[in-house]
């Protein structure tokens, strides 16, 4: 082999001089740094922001946390929620129980259990027990109502306005169930009673309040088994009879027409006739059934009044009047009730947002009782 040839193979083999210094130098570098960081603590994790993050890491961090409440706030509320639910279940029990042993069976010559109804004397005895009873546990109560097939047996309190009870139960206990409670504005004296005593109360899922009330809804048959409520006061004890029940909205915004039925600020008004026969025109345009029952001038009214579901601010009510004197539930014969087919229902054009605007419609006074000392307000003809 040539010397030319060697010497070529040699410079070949043995790396430059500036490599090996290069490489040498980066091998030391990497070993400082290699014994910086060994000497330097391990930066830990945390969930929170802290000095040093980048601006994407605290938004996510950010994001985190937020997320992480949210969860427990809603955990918090459920639970809340259902041992709220449980709570007025148990009370509504204890309740039924209590207010429900006037009722006697026996066993009549043909070997049939039959239910003995209680004597005047012993409801009148009984409904003085119930009253004792809940005036121990608040003043504000004012009578018992139980709704035929719906399992609603429960005081009924009274505040000083109609919110109060909105959250807190008859025993003055937050409960975002509420108390089944009468409207303020009624007036409750051993002497008076107003013509039309409206009572408010939670559409609960649970059925508790007016949650069973729904089972009216377009439902003849269940109103046909079902058509009395009995509502004993600190003064008297009475039997009604359903004469009416319906959806209508609360918003004039859900009416083509701008029509809002203020059905619960006829109270003392209804004193008189013309309000009064208007008032009825005005729930027989509405009513989802045509009964037998008929309602004239003078006779005491019942109306209970709960939130619906069909639409947001929807209402269902029921509309009542007490038996007249020498009326009896077994003088009623409900087999020829019939839908009302041309009842005014849910303006959904409105509600959806596909109705006309509302025109300037023709107004006439009417009196009712949108305060506590009573107003004109309009309505459309």
């Amino acid at each position: 082999m040539s010397d030319e040839t060697t010497k070529t193979e040699d410079l070949i083999a043995e790396p430059a001089a500036e490599e090996i210094v290069a490489e040498e130098t980066a091998a030391e570098e990497t070993a400082a740094a290699e014994e910086v960081t060994a000497d330097e603590p391990q930066k830990k994790y945390s969930p929170f922001p802290a000095k040093g993050d980048s601006i994407g890491e605290i938004i996510r961090k950010l994001i985190f946390i937020i997320s992480i409440t949210a969860f427990i706030v809603a955990g918090v509320i459920f639970i809340s929620t259902l041992m709220q639910s449980k709570r007025a279940v148990e009370d509504k029990e204890v309740n039924q129980s209590f207010a429900d042993t006037t009722i006697a069976t026996t066993v009549n010559e043909e070997g049939e259990v039959v239910t003995v109804m209680p004597t005047i004397e012993e409801q009148v005895e009984h409904n003085n027990t119930l009253n004792d009873h809940f005036l121990e546990i608040t003043d504000n109560y004012v009578g018992y109502l139980w709704v035929d097939g719906c399992y609603m047996s429960d005081p009924v309190v009274q505040g000083g306005d109609n919110e109060y009870y909105l959250k807190q139960t008859y025993y003055d206990e937050p409960n975002k169930a509420g108390a089944i409670f009468m409207d303020y504005r009624v007036v409750m004296r051993e002497d008076y009673i107003s013509p039309n005593v409206v009572i408010y109360g939670h559409n609960q899922e649970d059925g508790t309040m007016f949650g069973n009330l729904k089972h009216y809804k377009n439902n003849i048959e269940f109103y046909t088994k079902n058509p009395f409520i009995r509502f004993n006061t600190l003064y008297d004890i009475g039997d009604y009879v359903i004469y009416a029940f319906f959806v209508t909205n609360a918003l004039e915004s859900q009416d083509s027409e701008g029509e809002v039925f203020r059905y619960h600020d006829f109270i003392e008004s209804l004193k008189i006739e013309d309000t009064f026969n208007w008032y009825l025109e005005e729930v027989y345009k509405r009513n989802q059934i045509v009964s037998p029952v008929d309602v004239k001038f003078g006779d005491k009214l019942l109306t209970l009044s709960t939130c619906s579901n069909e639409f947001t601010e929807s209402r269902f009510v029921v509309f009542a009047r007490k038996l007249r004197p020498n009326e009896k539930k077994e003088d009623f014969d409900f087999t020829g009730t019939i839908y009302n087919t041309n009842a005014r229902g849910i303006d959904w054009d409105a509600i959806v947002g596909t109705a006309p605007p509302v025109t300037e419609p023709a107004y006439e006074t009417v009196y009712s009782d949108a305060d506590e000392i009573g107003m004109l307000i309009t309505r459309s003809e």
